[in-house]
C-alpha cells in the first residue's frame, strides 16, 4: 500500500499480514487486539490507541511516532531502523 491515510473509517479493510506500506498515514483511530507482521517504510503513527497488539517481526523504517499509545502491545523481533 502507498501514500494511503488510514483513519477510524479505514483500519477494518487493513490486512496487517505480509503487507508493506510505503508513506502511508495511520492516524486517529483505536484498535483491539491484533497481530500484525508487515514493512513500514516512511510511515506516520499520529493519535493512536492501540490495545495488546503483537507487532511479531516488522520492519519499521523511518517511521515517525506522536501521540500513540500502545499499552499492552508487545513489539517482538522487530527492527526499527
Amino acid at each position: 500500500m502507498r501514500s494511503e491515510t488510514i483513519t477510524q473509517e479505514r483500519v477494518a479493510q487493513i490486512d496487517w499480514h505480509d503487507d508493506c506500506y510505503l508513506y502511508c498515514i495511520f492516524r486517529d483511530f483505536e484498535i483491539w487486539p491484533t497481530e500484525i507482521d508487515s514493512i513500514f517504510n516512511s510511515c506516520s503513527f499520529a493519535n493512536l490507541d492501540w490495545y495488546a497488539g503483537l507487532f511479531n517481526c516488522c520492519v519499521l523504517i523511518e517511521c515517525t511516532f506522536e501521540n500513540c499509545l500502545f499499552q499492552g502491545t508487545a513489539f517482538t523481533d522487530c527492527k526499527f531502523v
